[in-house]
């Protein structure tokens, strides 16, 4: 493959910032590199460092592997996991970024897949996006209690969640409620 027929796409690549050290050593040594990885598109899913070292070493050519693709999302995923498990690996702050942008479209263990670092990393890395979406979730619950029409059934329907976690949170709520009310009760006696 031509090195100017590969398309970069910064947006779809995992690295926050290329390794000009490792460029260079790769350059010194382009015979025995494996081949990158682009899509039907010629779109680069992996070997930007041996990309630039071809480059650097004066090459107009590259070997290269076709990995079909569906979707951007499959090929930014498949950018990750290959990035992330050999090679010059990505830092864990990559790694995070990419954690907390695909938090809900992916489960957590479908993420420490990709990213090589197991579920407690990942919950740990996403930790806020968890309590928003929890959150979230929980306010929704609540509005769709309130409408009368709605029963603990067809919101958990609605939601795709257990019907248990629906009575849950209502419980939780009027718990919560209730303390309040009795908080701001006491106050206003002075007791």
């Amino acid at each position: 493959m031509k090195l100017s027929d590969i398309v970069y796409r910064e947006d779809l690549y995992p690295r926050f910032e290329p390794n000009q050290a490792q460029i260079q050593k790769y350059s010194d040594s382009v015979e025995h590199l494996p081949p990158i990885k682009v899509n039907q598109s010629n779109i680069l899913i992996d070997g930007f460092h041996r990309w630039k070292a071809f480059q650097l070493a004066g090459m107009t050519e590259i070997p290269h592997e076709v990995i079909e693709t569906e979707s951007e999302k499959e090929l930014k995923q498949l950018a990750y996991r290959l990035n992330s498990n050999h090679g010059l690996q990505l830092s864990n702050d990559e790694k995070r970024r990419y954690a907390q942008e695909m938090f809900g479209d992916m489960t957590v263990k479908a993420l420490g897949d990709v990213l090589g670092v197991s579920d407690k990393t990942i919950q740990r890395w996403t930790e806020t996006q968890a309590k928003a979406a929890k959150e979230d979730r929980d306010r929704r619950i609540v509005d769709l209690y309130l409408k009368a029409w709605n029963t603990q059934q067809s919101i958990a329907d609605i939601l795709g969640v257990p019907q248990q976690t629906i009575a849950d949170t209502v419980k939780d709520t009027e718990k919560r409620q209730m303390s309040d009310f009795g908080n701001a009760a006491s106050r206003a006696w002075g007791s």
